[in-house]
């Protein structure tokens, strides 16, 4: 098992805005589409 964190900022280091964030993962071996909202 993986298990990646994300700290909740952008690729400049700053927090992002609440919302709604899509996220795609792709292993070589299974694709996956999430979800995740931030509320501040």
């Amino acid at each position: 098992m993986i298990i990646l964190v994300w700290d909740g900022k952008n690729d400049s280091g700053e927090k992002v805005a609440s919302g709604i964030y899509i996220i795609y993962v792709d292993s070589g071996n299974e694709k996956k589409k999430l979800k995740i909202a931030v509320e501040k």
